[in-house]
């Protein structure tokens, strides 16, 4: 089986030669395409070394993960990541809040001033929900 995994590995030589070229992680490549074949990261690591592909600088690779330009603009300043709008907010909002709320149409000011909706709330509002689809 791991030669059969090794074949494939090798016929997919001007793939591997391109992402590390962009300075990707051998982890990113085998996380990313492999792992599922049952391969452990060692084993691809050490027949990507074999093959000859040569992964690009660490400084490359930082770069392709801090790419990113301003996505969002809040109050006039230019924001890369909803990571730094979660940090903004009043509220102490969860990152993963505030890419819900953008998902669902929300404006970048209104997913970061309004206030979570409270435990409380969330349960008058399901039980209210359930009551008029007879369920309680």
């Amino acid at each position: 089986m791991k030669r059969r995994i090794r074949t494939q590995i090798e016929k997919m030589r001007a793939h591997w030669d391109v992402l590390a070229g962009l300075g990707h992680s051998t982890a990113y490549m085998h996380d990313g395409f492999v792992h599922r074949d049952g391969i452990s990261h060692r084993d691809f690591a050490r027949i990507l070394s074999e093959m000859g592909v040569q992964l690009g600088d660490r400084q490359r690779r930082l770069q392709c993960q801090r790419r990113g330009e301003p996505k969002y603009e809040y109050r006039g300043q230019p924001i890369t990541s909803t990571q730094q709008l979660a940090d903004l907010s009043p509220h102490r909002l969860y990152r993963s809040t505030i890419e819900y709320r953008l998902k669902q149409g929300w404006t970048v000011e209104e997913a970061v001033e309004k206030p979570p909706i409270a435990p409380s709330e969330k349960a008058r509002r399901a039980n209210k929900t359930m009551r008029e689809r007879g369920m309680r």
